[in-house]
C-alpha cells in the first residue's frame, strides 16, 4: 500500500528555498554542511527535486498557527522533507539529499518523497519513448530495467526501510561502486 501524507503536510515539484535546504542538512546533522552558495548551486543543477511542507493546524485557544522552528517558513508551511534528483536526462538518475525534519519523522513522508521521484523518473523514461508500449499500452520493463537509479547510503540505518519499501535493493555484492579519494592522486600538491 502507498505511502499517503498525513493531514496539514503537502508536497510540492521543485526545491525548497536555499535557508530551509541549510536547515534540514543542519537537523540531521549532515556530515558536510554546505555554504548559501554551494546549496543554491546544487539545488539549480538538481534535475528534479521534490519536497514537503507542514502547516500547523490553528491553535484551539488562540486561533492562530503554531510557531515552527524553521528560520525560513515558506507561504505554504514549514519545509520538513525533501530529496532531489541529479541525472545525465536519459538512462542515469542519482537520489540525493533525503532530508527529514528530526521532529517529522516515522510519518512516512521519507516514502512519499522517494515514491514520488521513482514515478517521475519513470514517467519521463517512458515518455522518451526508450519504452515502447504493447497493445494494452503497458510500458515494456526493458527500458525501466536498463534505467540506473542510484543513491547513497550512508550512517543512516534507519532510513534503511524507506527505501526498501519503494524498491530499492542493495548493490552490493552484485554490483560494486567507487569513489574517488584526492588523497590518492599523488601528482596533485594540496599545500598550493
Amino acid at each position: 500500500m502507498p505511502a499517503v501524507l498525513p493531514p496539514n503536510y503537502t508536497l510540492h515539484q521543485g526545491y525548497p528555498a536555499v535557508e530551509s535546504y541549510l536547515h534540514l542538512r543542519h537537523t540531521k546533522k549532515h556530515p558536510k554542511s554546505p555554504t548559501a552558495q554551494q546549496a543554491e548551486s546544487a539545488l539549480r543543477g538538481s534535475w528534479y527535486g521534490c519536497y514537503i511542507t507542514y502547516t500547523a493546524p490553528a491553535s484551539p485557544s488562540t486561533s492562530e498557527k503554531i510557531t515552527t522552528t524553521n528560520p525560513e517558513t515558506q507561504k505554504t508551511g514549514e519545509v520538513v522533507a525533501m530529496a532531489r534528483l541529479i541525472s545525465d536526462g536519459i538512462c542515469t538518475f542519482h537520489l540525493t539529499d533525503l532530508l527529514i525534519a528530526a521532529d517529522h519523522k516515522y510519518k512516512k513522508l521519507g516514502n512519499v518523497v522517494v515514491a514520488h521521484l521513482r514515478e517521475k523518473v519513470r514517467e519521463y523514461v517512458v515518455g522518451l519513448g526508450i519504452g515502447e508500449t504493447d497493445k494494452e499500452g503497458e510500458e515494456k520493463e526493458a527500458a525501466l530495467r536498463s534505467t540506473e537509479v542510484t543513491m547513497p547510503v550512508h550512517a543512516w540505518p534507519e532510513e534503511h526501510e524507506i527505501y526498501y519499501a519503494e524498491g530499492f535493493v542493495e548493490a552490493w555484492p552484485s554490483s560494486r561502486g567507487m569513489v574517488l579519494d584526492w588523497r590518492q592522486i599523488h601528482d596533485f600538491d594540496f599545500d598550493e
